[in-house]
């Protein structure tokens, strides 16, 4: 009894894997969400860009208010920002004795 429940599971899997479409990223094209979660905590506590580039706007609450986020990476001595608008300063930190 057990062996042909089994066999119609497996003959059932098949079958829906064999007729079922297969979906591509060429077939989604240029799908992007309205929205990517960037800190999510609670309901009530989460930032989202909203731009199609970290780098392009500020993240924004679920409200829309802003928080300013910004971030930054040293390579080689050399500063790029990653996210955060281009108005963010990269000035080098001074160190502290």
């Amino acid at each position: 009894m057990l062996v042909r429940t089994s066999r119609r599971m497996i003959l059932l899997a098949l079958l829906i894997a064999v007729t079922a479409p297969v979906v591509t990223a060429a077939d989604l094209g240029a799908f992007r969400p309205p929205a990517v979660p960037l800190v999510t905590v609670d309901p009530y506590t989460s930032v989202w860009s909203f731009s199609d580039q970290l780098h392009e706007s500020w993240p924004v609450h679920w409200t829309g208010a802003p928080h300013a986020m910004a971030g930054m990476i040293r390579v080689d001595g050399e500063t790029y920002r990653f996210m955060g608008p281009h108005n963010v300063c990269l000035r080098r930190q001074s160190k502290r004795h």
